[in-house]
């Protein structure tokens, strides 16, 4: 990833996340991926995800939402998924990429 450059920011527990959302809508995390590590102004990535029982660090309705999330969610309908990474200068979004079946 180049161009999007830290601080990372979120409410959630890293700021690089899964969402569950169609093209176009937001979400709640579902699934919080370790931020992007990389040299000062070389390319960043991100490797891995956390271990579960996910927990996002979001809490609504007084529920985590990460809580009850499972692979095979994602694995039924992966097109109302997205991916995103948070930073102190774009909070709503940098990055957004909504997945698709492949196969």
């Amino acid at each position: 990833m180049t161009g999007v450059t830290p601080p990372f920011s979120s409410p959630a527990r890293t700021a690089t996340h899964l969402q569950e959302g169609q093209p176009n809508e937001s979400g709640n995390p579902r699934m919080a991926f370790p931020d992007p590590q990389g040299p000062p102004g070389g390319p960043m990535t991100s490797k891995g995800c956390l271990q579960g029982p996910f927990t996002t660090g979001v809490v609504v309705g007084g529920v985590d939402t990460g809580t009850g999330f499972a692979v095979t969610d994602l694995e039924a309908n992966p097109a109302s998924w997205f991916v995103d990474i948070h930073t102190e200068q774009y909070r709503t979004g940098a990055l957004r990429g909504q997945l698709s079946k492949t196969g």
